[in-house]
């Protein structure tokens, strides 16, 4: 239910959850504690922050960043949740099972689908532990991480997902929140996802707008 006077981008999340997705949530999984795999005591995972993607409508709606590009119009849901909405076809989607060179093009452009055949997202099966999703987000034109740099999600179903953060406390005398801003993997690294099972690397991206890609 919305009661009262409401912002636009409330409508647009709330609809999110109408249409069946969850919240774009973030793995804290930067705190160098050997935390993985421990609970809460309500048994919830010790890693898991609520809303915490903070480049995704389906986390805090209202996000915005002093200097930076607000959440609101540009942050697209995520290419999984795009993928269970059938936003994104899964003739769109890159189902990676061997070590390859891979070229997913940007999904968060309204004309993004306009060419057949060109690969939106990339995913990996972890088996018992999901999904990893690469991305490339394109519409937070302030960030220069995102600009150039792989947007991947681990994500336990396909209807919601968490953020991961490629180059954690690298804003250690900032909030946690904004140590988020540069979470994409850039050109030239690479990341392993919380699990060990796959190592992710950017090699490059290029292409102009609507059809910007990256090679990983």
């Amino acid at each position: 239910f919305i009661n009262g006077r409401s912002t636009t981008s409330i409508f647009v999340h709330e609809f999110g959850h109408n249409y069946g997705v969850g919240h774009a949530n973030f793995w804290l999984g930067m705190t160098g504690g050997g935390l993985l795999g421990h609970r809460n005591p309500d048994d919830s995972i010790v890693e898991h922050n609520e809303y915490g993607d903070v480049f995704d409508l389906m986390g805090n709606d209202r996000r915005v960043v002093s200097g930076g590009t607000p959440v609101w119009p540009n942050g697209h849901y995520s290419m999984s949740m795009k993928a269970y909405l059938n936003w994104i076809e899964a003739t769109e989607v890159l189902s990676v099972s061997s070590s390859g060179r891979y070229r997913i093009y940007r999904f968060d452009h309204k004309d993004a689908r306009s060419v057949a055949g060109h690969p939106l997202a990339l995913k990996i099966d972890l088996g018992a532990y999901g999904w990893l999703w690469a991305g490339f987000r394109r519409n937070f034109v302030k960030n220069q991480s995102l600009s150039t740099g792989a947007y991947i999600v681990l994500a336990p179903t396909e209807r919601w997902h968490y953020l991961l953060d490629t180059t954690p406390l690298s804003r250690s005398n900032r909030t946690q929140d904004m140590d988020r801003e540069d979470a994409a993997l850039a050109p030239g690294k690479s990341y392993t996802d919380p699990y060990g099972m796959v190592r992710i690397t950017n090699a490059g991206w290029d292409g102009t707008a609507p059809f910007e890609y990256l090679d990983l």
